[in-house]
């Protein structure tokens, strides 16, 4: 369960999580929130300025802690540890999700990102 403080009240955000949350802005007054879920997929939610959205699947299989990155306005990349143990990468652009790409190796730590 995710929780946010919004003023002097704690906000019930829900979710059921397996990871610490991870947070970016991609744009001015937008906020996307992703961990990993009970079932090892990515769940993501948002926050456009005035309200939050539901918590959606983007599918996948995750054996890490996701790590996102806005390299420019608009955009998010997000990575993580596949099932394979492998990096996997996923990224929103133009309101819109790609489809899963693996991008190979083997990982055995957690996965990070900068700007």
């Amino acid at each position: 369960m995710y929780f946010l403080k919004e003023s002097e009240d704690w906000k019930k955000l829900g979710g059921s999580l397996t990871s610490s949350p991870v947070a970016i802005s991609p744009e001015q007054g937008r906020i996307d929130v992703f961990a990993k879920s009970e079932y090892n997929t990515l769940i993501h939610i948002s926050r456009d300025g005035a309200r939050w959205s539901k918590w959606e699947n983007c599918g996948g299989v995750l054996t890490s802690r996701p790590a996102v990155v806005s390299p420019e306005q608009g955009r998010i990349d997000f990575f993580a540890r596949g099932d394979d143990n492998g990096l996997i990468h996923l990224w929103w652009e133009n309101g819109k999700w790609s489809d899963w790409e693996k991008l190979g190796g083997v990982l055995i730590t957690e996965t990070e990102a900068a700007p």
